[in-house]
């Protein structure tokens, strides 16, 4: 078990701009195999500036997949399902991600990437990601 002094975090800004649904966002990398290679992904969640009522036509939905060593390859798998959705978000209220004890670990070079849909007017105004992680575990 890590302690507070061995997790990182990065944190992803989302906004309106994205030009469509459907966006890959490639977010935290591991690094390379020589200077400790595996992250393991502890914690992540979601914020939206925004509240977007529950509905099935104005949404958006965020979910964390794991990649390959480079950028554009196959979905090797998901980290964390998606949250937000058709079951909306409240403003400032974060949601958290229920992260896979399978896919959780990144390898030397792996990449961990916010998978962002959208449907309608749904958008996450001002909103962000925040993934915790720990080096090599």
């Amino acid at each position: 078990m890590a302690n507070a002094f061995d997790v990182n975090t990065v944190t992803i800004a989302l906004n309106n701009d994205y030009g469509g649904s459907n966006k890959t966002l490639y977010c935290l990398r591991a690094p390379a195999a020589a200077v400790g290679g595996a992250v393991t992904i502890v914690g992540a969640y979601a914020i939206s500036d925004a509240t977007l009522a529950a509905g099935t036509v104005n949404y958006f939905a965020l979910a964390l997949h794991k990649y390959g060593t480079s950028v554009g390859t196959t979905n090797s798998g998901t980290i964390a399902a998606a949250i937000g959705g058709t079951l909306g978000w409240a403003q400032g209220v974060p949601k958290t991600f229920t992260l896979s004890s399978t896919y959780a670990k990144l390898s030397a070079g792996e990449w961990c990437a916010v998978e962002y849909t959208e449907a309608g007017t749904g958008n996450p105004t001002n909103g962000f990601v925040v993934i915790e992680y720990v080096m090599g575990k």
